[in-house]
């Protein structure tokens, strides 16, 4: 992932990255393993002597600690995605035009009728491929489930060009069920709709423009949890309960967007914050 453009101040003493909305701190470093006391923020992260970075994705004293390795594999973050038991969990990587189900429950998607799948690209990771979704490509199956509450849709996605509010994930139907991941086109914020009901309210931070990104909304008893990068964004309780999802699950917009998808996963639980800090661990 690209580094953004580092923001100053007088004397040139560097504050932090254009466009972050919080500060991370080098808090030391430990002989092995993650910090045993101490208060923690999230972001602060420690390099260990024996050549370990750690990053804390949970604060507290001493807060929750994940290894980046820097070896990552697509093999590494397809085991740490399918240890949560994704109902469908599409990697991606195909060259035709089936979606396939990686969790073992042959929730196998089609490209949707009318619509041009895209071509194959390079993915978040080395050895990861996505697809390039071409002005409103998409790939749907029946609903995945009728849960509307307690529930996680997770993707990497690296918006490129949008001509509208870019729908990336759906369960269910965009105008009258269930809830989808979206991303603001005037802004590239992230956001759930909940199908003919309401959007729900936007994330603090934007997304990167060009640059592989990891995104994932929980619902964890009717609280709406944003993550980007692996790091909680915000949370706050939903405006409305959504209709029961219905008819379908979708990977993909119907209108003229154009973004990279890979390593999209539906659940019908709601993940914690250190299982989606681990699925992104295992992917830098």
């Amino acid at each position: 992932m690209a580094l953004a453009p580092v923001s100053s101040a007088k004397g040139g003493i560097p504050l932090g990255l254009a466009g972050a909305t919080a500060a991370t701190r080098y808090v030391g470093a430990v002989a092995s393993g993650a910090p045993l006391t101490g208060t923690f923020a999230v972001g602060d992260f420690v390099i260990g002597q024996d050549g370990t970075l750690r990053i804390c994705t949970v604060a507290g004293s001493p807060g929750t600690w994940v290894e980046v390795s820097g070896t990552a594999t697509p093999a590494a973050y397809v085991a740490a995605v399918l240890a949560d038991s994704p109902l469908g969990f599409y990697q991606l990587d195909e060259t035709t035009g089936l979606a396939q189900d990686s969790s073992g429950n042959a929730a196998h998607m089609t490209a949707t009728a009318g619509t041009t799948k895209g071509y194959r690209v390079e993915g978040p990771m080395p050895g990861a491929f996505g697809i390039y979704m071409i002005g409103g490509a998409s790939f749907s199956r029946a609903v995945l489930t009728t849960a509307v509450n307690n529930w996680t849709l997770e993707v990497w996605a690296k918006i490129v060009a949008t001509g509208g509010d870019d729908t990336v994930l759906l369960n269910g139907v965009r105008a009258s069920s269930g809830y989808s991941l979206d991303i603001i086109d005037a802004t590239k914020h992230l956001r759930a709709l909940y199908g003919g009901v309401a959007f729900q309210r936007t994330s603090t931070g934007a997304i990167v423009v060009n640059d592989w990104t990891h995104l994932a909304i929980v619902d964890r008893a009717s609280a709406l949890e944003y993550y980007v990068d692996g790091v909680l964004d915000s949370t706050g309780a939903e405006t409305a309960a959504p209709n029961a999802p219905a008819t379908k699950s979708q990977i993909g917009s119907d209108a003229a967007v154009s973004c990279a998808l890979s390593m999209a996963a539906f659940y019908n639980t709601p993940l914690t914050a250190a299982r989606i800090a681990a699925h992104f661990a295992a992917a830098v």
